[in-house]
């Protein structure tokens, strides 16, 4: 399966490393990380097989979407996401935004599901918890949860609970 994570910053990065290490399944995977710096550091780290590139321009067309970006810059990548030909699973680490939020912001082909990892990720001892937004699927819940579960135990609620979570 494709995925495509926007952002490889501190926790975009981390679920990368998870995924190279052969969690959570097997992923054809693109990054956008616009700083050359991180990008580089990643490249080396986790081997020829992520393609890494600057601008989402420069990105194919998703079948998943992780969204680990700044919310500051979501607005930066909503076109990006707007303009996807297919649909595809939108799985957002963003803190504070809500999945309607994001549906708007994504458009009608994205399936929406939040995720809040903690950093205990990084051990392989984290936390996520995960709800469903607009447009998810049971299968698109499984997929979030495939991902998360490389790096700790992972817990569905309803999105009405994710605040609580995220304090």
């Amino acid at each position: 399966m494709k995925l495509t994570i926007l952002g490889a910053g501190r926790m975009g990065g981390t679920i990368l490393r998870m995924l190279v290490r052969g969690g959570g399944g097997v992923w054809q995977a693109e990054v956008c990380e616009p700083e050359a710096k991180g990008r580089e550091a990643l490249a080396k780290e986790t081997g020829a097989g992520v393609k890494f590139v600057a601008k989402v321009e420069e990105l194919g067309e998703p079948e998943v979407v992780l969204l680990a970006v700044k919310p500051a810059m979501l607005q930066e990548v909503a076109g990006w996401l707007k303009g996807r030909k297919d649909s595809y699973l939108l799985i957002s680490i963003l803190a504070g935004v809500t999945a309607e939020k994001l549906a708007a912001e994504a458009g009608a082909k994205a399936r929406v599901v939040r995720a809040m990892p903690n950093q205990a990720l990084r051990q392989n001892e984290g936390v996520t918890a995960i709800c469903a937004g607009p447009g998810a699927k049971k299968e698109d819940l499984e997929i979030a949860r495939k991902i998360f579960e490389a790096g700790g135990y992972v817990l569905e609620i309803e999105e009405e609970q994710m605040d609580v979570v995220t304090a």
